[in-house]
C-alpha cells in the first residue's frame, strides 16, 4: 500500500500552487502583510520563506477569518526605576 505524505511545510512555490496564484502575487502579498503567514528560515532579503500547510487551507476556506500577520508585537519590558 502507498503511503500518500504531504509534507506539513511547502515551498512558495508550492504554496502558490495550492492556492493557485503565481509566485510572484504570493511575493507581492508578503510584502503586503496580506495572504498566509509565512515563516522565515533565514535572515535578509533573500532569506528562505515557507508556508504552513494549515495557513494556507485555512486562507482558503476564508480568507477574511485566517490568522493575521505580522505576529503580534509583545512590548518591551518596563525598566525599574530606582536601581543603580
Amino acid at each position: 500500500m502507498p503511503i500518500d505524505y504531504q509534507p506539513e511545510l511547502l515551498s512558495r512555490r508550492a504554496a502558490a500552487g495550492l492556492l493557485g496564484i503565481s509566485v510572484e502575487t504570493l511575493t507581492r502579498w508578503k510584502k503586503q502583510g496580506r495572504g498566509p503567514r509565512p515563516l522565515k528560515l533565514s535572515p535578509g532579503s533573500r532569506g528562505r520563506v515557507i508556508y504552513r500547510k494549515t495557513d494556507l487551507l485555512a486562507y482558503c476556506a476564508d480568507p477574511e477569518q485566517a490568522p493575521s500577520w505580522p505576529a503580534q508585537r509583545f512590548p518591551k519590558p518596563a525598566m525599574s526605576k530606582g536601581i543603580t
